[in-house]
């Protein structure tokens, strides 16, 4: 499938807010039209970028059902100390809600995830144009589980340590972007780990330094 065409068209087209968005972190619904798209029809699809998406996905889903049932013990707690807290443990009912709510909504993406995978179309992943830097995550909320960054503003992207992974291996290592924000302050962001990304981040760093030709910008930036 060549999306190439309605990409380019996209981008030209691209007026009034879809051309400001947050600079840093933002929500889906805040990525300029053209973004939304290519993350709902397969970001992976698109031919002029660089894509790398994140790994297994539905094992992350899977997990915020249970998550959310371990939510409960606090309101069994409050049962049974009824007594103790008075009328205040009768709030605690609304923790059964969310916890439903977090549930349908977690079961609905994972199967909406899974039958888009069975079509060859990704959603989550870090996505690279001629003209920015975007990245759809895996979140408990939907709030702020974007990036968006123009390339103009990247001053550095690099791989960290972290901790965590025997002997301080790679397993350790988180991603992470350098940039100016709309303020023009110095910023930085975590874009994931190696747990969390299809290709090391010691391998991504240089990748996507030779891709958005940073070279020249790296002497400006020191790191964390």
């Amino acid at each position: 499938m060549d999306t190439s065409g309605a990409w380019n068209e996209g981008a030209q087209a691209e007026t009034g807010y879809d051309a400001s968005p947050p600079i840093g972190r933002c929500r889906f619904s805040q990525l300029p039209a053209r973004y939304q798209k290519a993350f709902e029809s397969g970001a992976n699809k698109i031919e002029n970028g660089f894509f790398v998406a994140e790994k297994n996905p539905q094992s992350v889903l899977l997990a915020i059902p249970f998550y959310m049932l371990f939510s409960g013990v606090p309101l069994m707690l409050l049962y049974e100390n009824r007594e103790v807290v008075g009328d205040w443990y009768k709030v605690g009912w609304i923790l059964p809600i969310v916890v439903l709510w977090f549930g349908v909504k977690a079961t609905t993406a994972l199967a909406r995830h899974r039958r888009l995978c069975r079509e060859d179309v990704i959603q989550y992943g870090l996505l690279v144009d001629d003209e920015n830097l975007v990245m759809n995550q895996i979140a408990m909320l939907d709030l702020w589980c974007c990036v968006f960054v123009p390339r103009a503003n990247i001053r550095r992207i690099y791989s960290q340590s972290e901790g965590g992974g025997s002997g301080g291996g790679y397993r350790g290592l988180a991603l992470k972007i350098h940039f100016i924000d709309h303020g023009g302050s110095p910023r930085t962001l975590k874009l994931g780990s190696a747990s969390s990304l299809e290709r090391p981040p010691y391998v991504l760093d240089q990748l996507l330094a030779d891709y958005l030709a940073l070279d020249d910008r790296s002497d400006t930036v020191s790191a964390d």
